[in-house]
């Protein structure tokens, strides 16, 4: 101990001594640590940290497998209608402990001076006992509470919501709160940070209350598939046996809940599938994104201990003489290597606190710039990972703590060997200033030419990625979507369910709000869905029924579902091809008439014109209704996704009281958004509304994208910076180091553009080999970013070429500065400089 005391004063008492150099070094490490205690900090938020439950590894979340369903973990999935989770409650019981239900929607908190929108889940009963989460207050749900519709209605409130709007209020279990209208007796309050699987949550009632507050088929309706499920797995079951015992579990759910006509069991849409719960933390490309950036301030990191390291190596030739000194009078050779290690070590662990301050600085940033929530970048929306709660903490210390520990020795090892080769007779005889002999070139620079040329590789990877996934961004903000983004207001309204209790309620408030949105000034159109284009949260169903004959569930395709007011597909620039759209025609009494996609089109009637032909829908109460028009696609889920078949029905003939109306405006269409809101209010006093452009809806649609954009591309632009200072630094040493050597050169004739293209052509020697190297590495690993690509390939050739290019450029700028110096020299000068 006080050996390694002695060798920290003395490397602390050298660095005072050498205050600039300490500054450069400290200052790259600062950039390299803080990058990657920032990103890690959200990928351990994201992907590592152990889920807050008991057992987490027995969590799994049942579902139904669906070729054209959700995607969810990997796989093809869709949730579960409450009959069908009725059904697999029963047949699981030999693999679950128990299962419950859950779904996520919204409530009006009323009868308070300041009514408040709020998310909620609607759970059953086991739900808290299966994640092992108890009550900080009072009690969670009993399973009378979850049997009984109606009866007695309770809820429970966040921790969040407790304090933000009762004051934190003991006695505030036992009492009433008022949600949309309804009276719940509050009978606990859940622990602090508790948001749900969902998240979001700051209230819960149970599934049997749903109907109050949701449409009322919601527990009767087989083919609503609107329930999420999850289960612990029963002890001694593993994962794999669960797996295997879900084959039997679907086929007796279908046959519980069979569909229409008698169709018989066996097809995959029917075959039920466990994922674990740690593994739905997000989709497989937000983990994978994760991951990139996680390994591009991995390689910053790198860049950054090159720099360093050649910042050492620079050095040990000035010390080249202490050393021998110390070798000649006894020192061992590990004695001195562990010095020299202490010493780069130290320097690290200064750059580590620099890069604390960097990373709680870039956790902000990363805050301020990205989603509001990194989990809805995937449809599952499980353990949402709130961006605003991203920070450096004891796990974010250790890790910067041990990649300080490992860089130290990484960018130190290397000098400290080097530095202590026994050559003691030439070190002896040399001075710490002495110069370079005629002759130096890039072989001259070894070690250090190979640093900076690794630098060049690792910024042209960098580059490469960062390069495509600008190309990629672009390419899906120049897609069609299929529809008019620009001059539309979307007014998503959540009407209290006891005032408009039916359909018939429902469909009369429809209408009267179109009118009244209809005729504000500056309007020129207003329709109504349950859903906005790249929302990703429309209906979703499968159609039983095309023309006359019914569909087997293995071909009968998973459709979005809508509910489309008049006029609605002019209103959203949806091209029609066929037939026609909804008019104010198509309502209640009328005959029931749809509208489809032309994916659905090709694949139920490929090279027909559907027109007239019937269609049955799972959901929708769509029975034999006529098929009217056909319409091009339009992207409701996200931007990259292959359009999913769709089926409108008619707003005016069936729908439910929750409802988006989208106004196509003349103007700027927030500058309507005060006038909607009055037309609601003077409507409904007690209706809420969310009122957003449909730009800022494509905005989000396309966070995922340009978030992971905006971080590469920094994370590449400093590459970039710091492997030009790498070629600006081998260089500069150089020329100083040749100083007398130049000066022969010019005495001896040589003209200072000779003199700048020498220096100019080593930098461009160490840059080429980077770039040589770095190519082949980046055709290799932007293959990882596949899946993160859209209208670009890994291997663009293009995308290539100009980083390349630039990055060359970058490298010959770097090297032209010393270059210049080197042509200014003064010959004289120069041959007294020995």
């Amino acid at each position: 101990m006080d050996t390694l005391l002695q060798d920290l004063r003395y490397a602390l008492r050298l660095l005072v001594k050498s205050p600039g150099f300490a500054l450069v070094a400290v200052a790259s490490l600062a950039l390299g640590i803080g990058a990657n205690a920032a990103m890690f900090s959200v990928v351990d938020r994201t992907l590592l940290r152990p889920l807050p439950y008991p057992e987490p590894e027995r969590l799994v979340l049942p579902a139904l497998a669906s070729t054209g369903g959700r995607q969810g973990a990997g796989i093809d999935t869709i949730t579960w209608s409450f009959p069908k989770y009725q059904a697999l409650r029963a047949a699981s019981g030999h693999l679950f402990q128990d299962v419950a239900a859950f779904g996520q929607s919204g409530t009006t908190l009323t009868g308070t001076a300041n009514p408040e929108t709020l998310r909620m889940e609607v759970v059953s009963a086991p739900y808290f006992r299966i994640l092992g989460v108890d009550a900080q207050l009072g009690r969670t749900f009993t399973a009378a509470e979850d049997s009984v519709p109606l009866a007695h209605p309770v809820a429970l409130v966040s921790h969040e919501l407790w304090v933000r709007r009762f004051n934190a209020d003991p006695a505030l279990v036992g009492r009433t709160i008022s949600l949309d209208r309804t009276l719940f007796t509050v009978v606990g309050v859940l622990p602090r940070g508790f948001r749900g699987l969902t998240g979001r949550s700051e209230l819960w009632i149970p599934m049997a209350m749903a109907p109050a507050l949701e449409w009322p088929e919601v527990l009767e309706e087989k083919w609503a598939h609107w329930h999420e499920a999850v289960a612990r797995l029963r002890p001694g079951v593993t994962l794999e046996a669960a797996r295997a015992g879900m084959d039997a579990v679907g086929k007796r759910v279908h046959e519980a809940v069979p569909p229409p006509g008698g169709i018989g069991a066996g097809d995959e849409r029917d075959a039920a599938v466990v994922v674990p719960l740690r593994d739905a933390r997000g989709d497989p490309l937000l983990r994978r994104a994760m991951l990139v950036l996680l390994g591009a301030v991995g390689f910053v990191l790198l860049i950054a201990c090159a720099n360093v390291a050649n910042l050492l190596l620079a050095r040990s030739a000035a010390r080249r003489r202490e050393v021998a000194v110390r070798l000649a009078i006894g020192a061992g050779r590990g004695r001195l290597v562990r010095q020299l290690l202490t010493e780069s070590v130290l320097l690290a662990l200064l750059g580590a606190a620099g890069g604390l301050l960097v990373a709680v600085w870039a956790t902000d940033v990363l805050s301020a710039l990205g989603p509001e929530r990194v989990g809805e970048w995937g449809i599952r929306a499980v353990e949402v990972l709130d961006l605003r709660a991203v920070g450096v903490d004891g796990r974010v210390l250790l890790f910067t703590l041990a990649v300080a520990v490992l860089a130290g020795l990484l960018f130190g090892l290397a000098p400290a060997l080097r530095a202590t080769r026994p050559e003691l007779t030439r070190d002896l005889k040399e001075g710490a200033g002495h110069s370079e002999r005629a002759g130096a070139s890039l072989r001259a620079l070894g070690g250090r030419g190979l640093l900076v040329s690794a630098e060049v590789a690792l910024a042209v990877v960098l580059l490469a990625g960062a390069g495509l996934m600008l190309r990629s961004f672009a390419a899906l903000r120049a897609m069609d979507p299929g529809f008019r983004a620009e001059r539309l207001l979307t007014v998503a309204v959540a009407p209290l369910q006891g005032k408009y209790p039916d359909r018939a309620a429902a469909i009369a408030l429809h209408a009267r709000l179109l009118d009244r949105l209809g005729a504000l000034p500056g309007v020129q159109g207003v329709t109504v869905d349950k859903c906005t284009p790249l929302s990703r949260g429309c209906n979703e169903t499968i159609v039983l029924g095309a023309g006359s004959r019914p569909l087997q569930p293995e071909t009968a395709p998973m459709v979005t579902f809508h509910f489309a007011g008049p006029d609605h597909f002019r209103i959203l620039g949806i091209r029609l091809l066929a037939g026609r759209g909804f008019t104010a025609a198509d309502r209640e009494g009328a005959p029931r008439v749809a509208v489809i996609s032309r994916a659905l089109a090709r694949e139920l009637w490929p090279g027909e014109n559907p027109v007239g032909q019937k269609l049955t829908s799972g959901m929708g109460g769509l029975e034999d209704g006529e098929i009217v028009g056909v319409v091009d696609d339009v992207q409701y889920n996200g931007p990259a996704d292959a359009p999913q078949p769709a089926v409108y029905v008619a707003d005016l003939q069936h729908t439910y009281a929750s409802a988006v109306f989208l106004v196509r405006t003349a103007g700027d269409p927030r500058a309507l958004a005060g006038a909607v809101r009055r037309e609601l209010l003077a409507e409904d006093p007690d209706l809420p509304a969310t009122v957003r452009t449909m730009r800022e809806i494509v905005s989000d649609a396309t966070s995922r994208e340009r978030y992971g954009t905006s971080l590469l591309s920094v994370f590449a632009g400093l590459a970039l910076v710091l492997a030009a200072l790498g070629i600006h630094g081998v260089v500069a040493y150089s020329v100083a180091r040749r100083t007398r050597e130049l000066g022969v050169r010019q005495a001896l004739g040589a003209t200072p553009g000779q003199l700048v293209r020498l220096v100019v052509g080593q930098g461009a020697a160490l840059a080429a080999v980077g770039l040589a190297a770095g190519v082949v590495a980046a055709l290799a690993l932007t293959r990882v970013l596949a899946g993160l690509l859209f209208g670009v390939k890994p291997n663009d050739p293009l995308t290539l070429l100009a980083i390349s290019l630039f990055l060359g450029g970058a490298a010959l700028l770097a090297a032209w500065l010393p270059a210049r110096r080197a042509a200014r020299v003064d010959p004289m000068v120069a041959l007294r400089s020995e």
